[in-house]
């Protein structure tokens, strides 16, 4: 009744125990000896005269001198007397984590769950034990749940992404200032919400003026809110109908006027054939009329002045046929009627695919389903592209038939990342030249090649992947991207084009494919960070100042290869492979 319960497990037990049998020696019949023999008793000697206690407390010692290992030993030397002695597994779980003092369990990034020895400690600790440590796990998990909070929270731009960030914080509001956070989230969802339905209104009233084009676009910057993708989808049928529309009546209009230009062409063809026919004949008749002068006698005055006359008629017809055959025979009328047809057969088909567009267009829209809420920032429908969420989706006819309409679009719509579709067979010269807030694109295996300057001056580019099929990147398509830092380029590429990859300063490595055989001017001139590149034995040429300010470079090759002669030529350390 005098002894308090004591868990022997815990570090100071021993003494403590025995500290409270000295207290109450006077007071007990048992013999002080034989006191002290139950208490030795209940923890068991091992060699060398060390117990249980001693080697916990040898553990945390090592655990406070940041000895890891030794630490982890001991505890293990505890567990082969004790194998269900929690302290132990507390030992070895702040050696596992690294920690020299029980407190600091609760100061870890990402809580231990997972771990063996937390989850022994649960089995075999005392209820103390499991509590402490359960809070420190309790503390972690809250830690890295307001880590993770907080940091969603600082690029948090939609509403859709401030209510992850109140999902998070809501289970911990009492942690930290858990709750001025979920606060903060909404009253950035009430301003959002108040600047979308702002832009709704303001898209509705361009629609409503027939303004469609810009009204989708303005609808596309507040999705999913309200029904903005219906009104994107709704806005961009009617803009593609009436474009094509327009594109319909122009063509009708064309196809009428070469219809009418063939037949004129073909009128003045027979018309200049009955007036060459025609010169012919009076040529031939004043020929004969000129004989039959010659031939008659001097007293055939009458006769003569007949035929003086008809001459002089002939000549007087012929004058003006002779300047009408001169000026129109010039012209090729048979190629004239060729070309026309030709041009006419394009009309035809043109008109047809404009038809069938409409056709499509309205069948398209007739088959839309409802968006999917987990999908609600990706769209892509007709014409040059939709941005949402910062993701520019572009149409493969954009690319293919580059306009300085979609490079303006995604430069003002401050797009950071471009997803190029499937199909797309190649990106035009200048496509996305100086769009400076993209980060990243995604090309397809469609794509075969990258045109002039097609990327230049992204200057904040960091990813890009260039696909397989990709036989050729153009010259200065990837010029002044300077934040690029690393690139692959695929074994279906032949030609790097002069300046391809100039001024890639961030650009530290890189290996060309045995496809190429001929590296550009300047391809990589002015890449001042890239130290290695490897040159395999396909390339044949390497034109002048292809790796100018590299001033850090190795080129890496076989030995004897052409990569090594040009090395040596220019003066750039090699290293064979």
């Amino acid at each position: 009744k005098h002894l308090q319960a004591q868990d022997m497990g815990k570090v100071g037990a021993m003494q403590d125990l025995l500290r409270g049998i000295k207290k109450i020696l006077s007071k007990e019949t048992v013999p002080v000896a034989q006191q002290a023999t139950q208490v030795v008793q209940s923890v068991q000697p091992v060699a060398g005269g060390a117990n249980v206690n001693s080697l916990l407390q040898r553990a945390f010692m090592f655990l406070e001198d940041g000895d890891w290992q030794k630490a982890d030993q001991y505890c293990e030397k505890v567990l082969d007397i004790d194998p269900q002695n929690g302290e132990a597994y507390l030992g070895k779980l702040m050696a596992e984590l690294n920690v020299k003092k029980r407190e600091a369990l609760g100061n870890q990034k990402e809580p231990f769950y997972s771990s063996d020895n937390y989850q022994k400690i649960l089995r075999y600790g005392s209820d103390a034990l499991q509590q402490e440590v359960a809070g420190y796990n309790e503390k972690n998990m809250q830690t890295s749940i307001y880590q993770k909070a907080t940091d969603k929270l600082k690029s948090a731009k939609t509403v859709q992404q401030y209510e992850e960030v109140k999902q998070l914080l809501i289970p911990i509001r009492s942690f930290k200032d858990a709750e001025t956070l979920i606060a903060k989230c909404d009253e950035a969802i009430s301003a959002i919400e108040a600047q979308n339905e702002d832009a709704y209104q303001k898209a509705s009233e361009m629609a409503s003026k027939g303004n469609y084009l810009n009204a989708a676009i303005c609808y596309s910057f507040i999705l999913p809110y309200k029904d903005s993708y219906d009104q994107v989808v709704r806005c961009w049928s009617i803009y593609n109908t009436t474009q094509q529309t327009t594109g319909i009546a122009a063509l009708s209009e064309r196809i009428k006027a070469l219809r009418s230009q063939i037949d004129k062409l073909s009128s003045d063809k027979e018309t200049l054939r009955q007036y060459n026919e025609y010169q012919s004949v009076l040529m031939q008749r004043r020929n004969m009329l000129l004989t039959e002068l010659k031939g008659l006698g001097t007293f055939a005055l009458s006769r003569k002045m007949q035929i003086q006359a008809e001459i002089s008629s002939c000549d007087e017809q012929l004058v003006p046929l002779t300047n009408y055959t001169a000026y129109y025979n010039g012209i090729n009328y048979d190629a004239a009627i060729e070309q026309c047809r030709l041009e006419l057969g394009n009309a035809v088909r043109n008109l047809k695919t404009l038809q069938a567009n409409i056709n499509d267009l309205q069948e398209s829209i007739d088959d839309t389903e409802p968006l999917d809420k987990d999908k609600k920032d990706r769209i892509e429908i007709l014409g040059f592209g939709i941005r949402t969420n910062r993701m520019m989706l572009l149409n493969k006819e954009a690319l293919s038939n580059y306009s300085k309409e979609v490079n303006e679009y995604i430069k003002s719509s401050k797009v950071s990342d471009v997803i190029i579709p499937d199909g797309t067979m190649f990106i035009g010269d200048g496509a996305f030249a100086f769009c400076t807030s993209l980060t990243s694109v995604t090309i397809p295996n469609s794509v075969t090649s990258i045109g002039k300057e097609a990327f230049y001056y992204c200057n904040h580019l960091t990813s890009v992947t260039i696909p397989d099929s990709v036989t050729i990147i153009g010259e200065s398509a990837f010029c002044n991207c300077w934040m690029l830092e690393s690139l692959n380029i695929p074994d279906s590429v032949t030609i790097i084009g002069e300046s391809a990859f100039c001024s890639c300063w961030m650009l530290k490595s890189l290996n060309i494919p045995d496809s190429v055989i001929s590296i550009g001017k300047c391809a990589f001139s002015e890449c001042s960070n890239l130290t290695s590149i490897t040159i395999p034995d396909s390339v044949t040429s390497i034109a002048e100042y292809a790796f100018r300010e590299c001033k850090s470079l190795t080129i890496k090759g076989k030995k004897g290869s052409y990569a090594e002669t040009y090395a040596n030529e220019e003066k750039i350390p090699f290293s064979a492979i």
